[in-house]
C-alpha cells in the first residue's frame, strides 16, 4: 500500500527511485553574509511595492552594507557582514521573503550573481534562483 495517513491527511506515495535531494543544494558559496534577517525583512517590504515586471525582481548588492533596490528611486539598507568581494544578486522579492521568514535566521552563501543563493538556518536550508539583472 503506498497511502500514508496522518491525521486527516492522506497522503499518496509516489513509487520509484529520486536523486538525492543533498546533490540539488549548492556547494558552500564564495562569499558568506551574516545580516540580521528581520531588518533585511524590513528592507525588503520597504522597496518591494516599486518592483516592476512579473517577476517581482529586486536587486541586493552586499558589501559592507546590503543595498536593497526597486525600480528607480526605492532604497534600503542594512548592516552586513560579508565574506568575500562585493556582489549584487536579482531576486524575486516574493521568493526571498519565503525563504528568509522559512530560516529564520542564519547566513546567506552566494556564490556569482547568476548562482543559486542558499540561505541557512537552524536545522534549515532554503535555496533561492536568482534572477537576471539587464
Amino acid at each position: 500500500d503506498n497511502t500514508l495517513t496522518v491525521g486527516e491527511v492522506t497522503l499518496d506515495l509516489i513509487p520509484g527511485e529520486f536523486p538525492d535531494y543533498r546533490q540539488c543544494i549548492p556547494a558552500k558559496g564564495k562569499r558568506t553574509i551574516r545580516i540580521d534577517f528581520a531588518e533585511f525583512i524590513d528592507a525588503i517590504n520597504d522597496v518591494k511595492d516599486d518592483a516592476v515586471g512579473t517577476e517581482h525582481c529586486i536587486s541586493v548588492t552586499f558589501d559592507t552594507e546590503a543595498t536593497v533596490k526597486a525600480g528607480t528611486k526605492a532604497k534600503a539598507t542594512v548592516a552586513c557582514w560579508l565574506d568575500g568581494s562585493k556582489v549584487k544578486v536579482g531576486f524575486n522579492w516574493k521568493l526571498l521573503l519565503d525563504g528568509l521568514k522559512a530560516a529564520g535566521e542564519g547566513l546567506l552563501e552566494v556564490g556569482n550573481s547568476l548562482d543559486p543563493v542558499v540561505i541557512r538556518g537552524p536545522g534549515r536550508c532554503v535555496v533561492v534562483m536568482p534572477l537576471r539583472l539587464d
